[in-house]
């Protein structure tokens, strides 16, 4: 039985060595390696058993590094920061084998990674229905080739699909309730407001009709964003003064035209207006205060004087940084910068106008109306 034994290993090894083929439960191996399951007859598997299958390395750590690419184990159960399951050295790292469908590909040649297929893992996604991230940052839906950071493309030719994007959906009570949760970091956010429930106290004190708002967080507020058509401002602010006020009307985001109107007479003389880089002012008190010019570069307000009141002061005024001059300071004042970089506003009667625009750094007189 012995010599039986040696004879059959030594035509073994001959065989490997002569095929470089090994095979287990086959004696014709199709491969470096043929493993046939048990039921498996000629050329045909069948079904499985309990024995059948291929036992790899199985462990409880995934501590220690591979030593060459390639190398299988089994972790028996998470551990380290490790998935239970099957891992493999890829010459730097275990790297989990992911059973599941995976329909994002990596795309070098165009620096990106993209949803390659549909949610069966296999379907190639239809044109136009493209998501990509780029290396460098940049987000596409409906497009493999955004140009800004978050690029979105509608399917214009298909009437079946509403194409937009919605924000957020909430009522003026349930945005109020978020007070504590909008801060700077939320800048620029934008929502809708669906209904006009609770109280406009707070940070939506401006939330009074239905519509879009953006959260200012340099004044912890919400303000509606305005539209306009053909340079069309929609919104109107009536601002009444009083003779002498002790405290400036704040100019908001959505301010564009402000009909300026004293709601007491003057009993003696014209009162006076100046307009500087911060304020303009009525009856030598800020009245009005602008935003920081720095902050809203190109911006242009409208003001127009709705009373005989409004005129010009060369006298300036704790509010201001760089008060204006009257045009007696400087000539062609509209369109010379006084000594004070800024420019000048002459007096004015009933329902004169001007327009002011930042630059970047100071507010500049644009066009006067001297009516």
């Amino acid at each position: 039985m012995k010599k039986i034994n040696i004879i059959f290993i030594i035509f073994f090894l001959l065989s490997i060595r002569v095929l470089g083929q090994v095979g287990i439960n086959t004696s014709s191996p199709e491969s470096t390696l043929d493993i046939r399951a048990k039921n498996h007859t000629g050329s045909t598997p069948g079904a499985v058993t309990a024995q059948d299958g291929v036992l790899v390395p199985r462990v409880n750590s995934l501590s220690i590094n591979g030593s060459i690419n390639g190398q299988l184990v089994y972790l028996i159960g998470d551990a380290g920061g490790f998935s239970k399951g099957f891992h493999y050295w890829n010459g730097i790292t275990w790297t989990s084998l992911d059973a599941t469908n995976d329909a994002w590909t990596n795309d070098n040649a165009n620096t990106m990674i993209k949803l390659s297929t549909k949610s069966d893992g296999s379907t190639v996604r239809d044109t136009n229905t493209d998501f990509i991230a780029t290396d460098d940052g940049r987000i596409g839906m409906g497009t493999s080739n955004p140009k800004v950071t978050v690029q979105i493309e509608g399917k214009v030719t298909t009437p079946s699909v509403a194409d937009g994007f919605t924000t957020p959906r909430l009522t003026r009570a349930q945005l109020s309730a978020k007070d504590a949760s909008y801060g700077s970091d939320q800048n620029g956010t934008l929502v809708f407001v669906t209904i006009l429930d609770g109280t406009a106290v707070n940070k939506v004190s401006n939330v009074t009709s239905v519509g879009l708002y953006f959260y200012d967080a340099p004044n912890s507020k919400w303000y509606n964003i305005t539209s306009s058509s053909s340079s069309v401002v929609e919104n109107f602010k009536i601002i009444t003064g009083t003779y002498t006020p002790t405290s400036p009307y704040v100019v908001q985001p959505d301010d564009y035209i402000l009909i300026l109107r004293y709601n007491i007479a003057s009993t003696g003389g014209n009162s006076t207006a100046n307009i500087s880089n911060t304020n303009p002012y009525l009856n030598n008190t800020a009245n009005l205060l602008l935003p920081d010019p720095t902050t809203c570069p190109g911006r242009i307000i409208q003001f127009i004087n709705d009373s005989d009141k409004l005129g010009v002061t060369t006298s300036e005024d704790v509010f201001t940084n760089y008060a204006m001059h009257s045009a007696s300071v400087d000539t062609n004042s509209y369109n010379s910068k006084s000594s004070s970089a800024n420019y000048a506003v002459q007096a004015g009667s009933n329902y004169s106008q001007w327009k002011i625009i930042s630059d970047g750094t100071r507010w500049i007189s644009l066009q006067v109306i001297i009516i």
